[in-house]
């Protein structure tokens, strides 16, 4: 290959592994590479999630054998790594500790090998290890502030109508992107983002309950109920409705080693409250299977309210 800068060419030099970025041979030889990684993750309790070139490992270790799984599974994606003559960006890797127990010795070595971060983001959503989701806030909060200062300085200017557009294409996006994290938000947190959010609607011609960020995330969380109830979801999400197991607590679930609080606004509890819900109306599984979204929230807006702590 030769670089050229300034209508001036470099010397050819051989490429003995890699391919140039930009190139259109680079992305399928990614594709291959990275779709062999997976194998090297050969125990069921660690699993591993990739989105483009973004990768996670994860597992619920607590114990010292269970870090010593966990360490086992990382040496194998380095040695896949080395073997392949790829190069592991151990700046760009971190790991981070959730739980309220201190990590077993075998873990520690593991925060030694790569920085142990407080808080990461992924795929634009901060998390942090307390599951406060603070950060997360303050990013939408700020992006927010921010749209309504410009909003309201060409709101003399344009129409409503055009700025119900520029709503729709450029700050709603924002407000449902990872919106199930509010769940975690303070509720002078959510107010506050309420507050900011419904000025700039007054801008618009647009229906603020329609787009409230309080009737957003409600929407949402129901598309998620639908789609697990429907078994539309991925599998790591999919959740027993019916499970009689004598380990579940009275909504279905596994108490895990977080904070009570934490988990009683998780994914898999309030799913099972709305499903309880519906249930409460005796209607049949194949009743609440043909309910739409619209339906749902219709029936149960003011309940979910108490479900996710918004009222």
């Amino acid at each position: 290959m030769m670089v050229k800068a300034n209508d001036q060419l470099s010397n050819n030099r051989d490429i003995v592994h890699g391919v140039p970025q930009g190139s259109t041979l680079g992305p399928f030889l990614f594709i291959m590479f990275v779709n062999d990684m997976f194998a090297c993750v050969t125990n069921e309790n660690v699993s591993i999630r990739c989105y483009a070139d973004d990768t996670v490992m994860s597992s619920a270790a607590s114990t010292d054998d269970q870090g010593n799984i966990f360490n086992t599974q990382i040496d194998n994606i380095i040695q896949y790594f080395y073997k392949n003559h790829l190069v592991l960006n151990e700046k760009k890797t971190k790991t981070q500790f959730f739980g309220n127990q201190k990590p077993s010795a075998t873990l520690n070595y593991t925060f030694k090998r790569f920085d142990l971060v407080s808080e990461y983001k992924y795929l634009g959503l901060t998390i942090d290890n307390k599951f406060s989701f603070n950060k997360q806030y303050k990013t939408l909060y700020n992006k927010l502030t921010t749209f309504f200062k410009y909003i309201y300085n060409i709101s003399y200017y344009i129409d409503k109508k055009l700025i119900a557009k520029i709503y729709k294409s450029f700050i709603l996006p924002h407000i449902e992107y990872a919106s199930i994290s509010y769940i975690y938000f303070r509720k002078t947190h959510f107010i506050k983002l309420s507050n900011i959010n419904n000025k700039i609607l007054k801008m618009t011609d647009l229906d603020t309950h329609e787009y409230d960020i309080k009737t957003r995330f409600k929407i949402t969380a129901l598309k998620y109920f639908v789609k697990n109830y429907n078994k539309e979801c991925h599998p790591t999400l999919q959740i027993n409705f019916k499970s009689d197991s004598k380990y579940c607590t009275r909504y279905n679930t596994v108490l895990p080693i977080i904070k009570k609080s934490i988990f009683l606004k998780s994914y898999h509890v309030w799913c099972i409250k709305i499903y309880l819900l519906v249930k409460n109306k005796n209607m049949s599984d194949e009743q609440i299977s043909f309910l739409n979204i619209d339906n749902l929230f219709d029936i149960f807006n003011t309940q979910l309210d108490d479900i996710f702590f918004l009222s």
